[in-house]
């Protein structure tokens, strides 16, 4: 008998999240889009965040260029460092979508820091709607992923993972339960261009 450990997702469309930020951007005018994103090799969740910013774009004729685009570790000193590219192109972006409340405050606390005025020079919205994006003044836009349901779904899927079919426990098995509602939380982080 082979050890195999317990495997089952369950997350949300992480690409949904970063398509309705997008999305209410564009609605808003903006048309130059910065990237901020966990280095999206080996990284599911950095990777379709990001493909749901180039999909969002895309259906609005845009595009986010390379230069945009700015990868590193979830940290607000690596999000700060991060924002110093964009800030110094000469056409910089309008807005930045962050893939993390993290990086959101991170660039927050940059612009700041740099004197860039927020939301009237540059807005920037978060995904997570985590308590660190409250804490900033002016508060930031997030998109609220579900994360309390799905810590719910788990446990439930996890349950099941490991019965039978009467109910009793089973070795192993392998679970895949999806949700995908997200709901953005508007506070003071987005402006017109």
């Amino acid at each position: 008998m082979t050890s195999e450990p317990c495997g089952f997702t369950v997350g949300f469309d992480k690409r949904a999240a970063t398509i309705d930020a997008t999305q209410h951007l564009i609605v808003l005018g903006h048309r130059r889009f910065g990237l901020l994103s966990a280095p999206t090799e080996g990284n599911e969740r950095a990777l379709e965040r990001g493909a749901g910013v180039a999909a969002a774009l895309a259906q609005a004729g845009l595009t986010l260029p390379d230069a945009y685009r700015r990868c590193g570790a979830i940290s607000l000193g690596s999000a700060s460092t991060l924002m110093h590219g964009p800030r110094a192109l000469p056409q910089r972006p309008t807005a930045v979508v962050a893939t993390h409340d993290v990086f959101a405050v991170g660039s927050l606390l940059a612009c700041r820091y740099a004197g860039v005025r927020i939301p009237d020079d540059l807005s920037i919205t978060g995904v997570d709607n985590t308590d660190l994006g409250a804490t900033q003044a002016p508060g930031l836009t997030s998109v609220r992923t579900p994360i309390t349901q799905n810590g719910r779904a788990a446990a439930r899927t996890g349950d099941r993972a490991t019965r039978g079919p009467r109910g009793d426990r089973v070795p192993h098995a392998a679970v895949r339960e999806c949700q995908a509602r997200q709901h953005r939380t508007a506070a003071g982080s987005l402006g017109r261009p």
